[in-house]
């Protein structure tokens, strides 16, 4: 699992140029009829995944979301091989993320993805604020089981995420410019050793290139 961080990290800083990103979306109207925010904290950071169920999305600022934290919960599934990050109400800790916009075509799509028809996840609108100080209101997904407060070190083997998952998030973060502080604590959080499914991995073009990953 060690070997598996340091490779992700060093591939990472390799190909860190291509994650020079230019905000080209400031003034999004945010009572257009046609479009909505969508505060992204998990594999979702990442373009190449986003853009798989969701094609209308753009990348417009990174954000926080105060008094919530970063956690892991596992569903019975295969597309991941682990489980899948949530985030949870805590007055003590920040959640790093990305707001896209998409258009409100694409809610349903967001809705399959995250699983909203099988109870797995529901939606919740939360304030964010962006690094320049203006707070948003965002949709965003939040698991229906809530997982007790671990620390990282003991957190159990059914609730930690696949290799893949842990990656496409951390590769995600460096794209959108998440803060150093929140990158290191990225790497904090144990995973299983597992690969996505086959199938997950296709989509996603894994491996991923060193010099390209869009």
């Amino acid at each position: 699992m060690e070997s598996f961080k340091i490779a992700v990290y060093i591939s990472i800083l390799f190909s860190s140029h291509i994650f020079e990103l230019v905000l080209t979306n400031d003034g999004v109207d945010s009572k257009s009829e046609n479009k909505f925010l969508y505060f992204a904290y998990g594999s979702n950071l990442l373009a190449r995944r986003v853009h798989i169920n969701n094609p209308t999305a753009e990348f417009f600022s990174s954000a926080k979301l105060p008094n919530f934290r970063l956690d892991f919960q596992s569903f019975d599934t295969e597309f991941w091989n682990g489980a899948d990050a949530t985030i949870v109400d805590d007055s003590d800790s920040v959640v790093w993320g990305a707001l896209w916009t998409l258009d409100v075509k694409d809610i349903p799509h967001l809705d399959e993805q995250e699983g909203i028809h099988l109870g797995q996840y529901r939606t919740r609108n939360v304030s964010v604020v962006t690094p320049d100080g203006r707070s948003m209101v965002a949709r965003t997904y939040q698991m229906t089981l809530e997982p007790p407060k671990l620390p990282a070190k003991d957190i159990p083997p059914e609730r930690q995420p696949s290799d893949t998952y842990m990656e496409v998030i951390i590769r995600g973060a460096f794209e959108c410019s998440l803060p150093m502080h929140y990158l290191r604590f990225l790497f904090t959080f144990p995973t299983n050793g597992k690969l996505a499914s086959w199938t997950t991995r296709q989509r996603l073009g894994y491996p991923f290139n060193v010099t390209e990953l869009k």
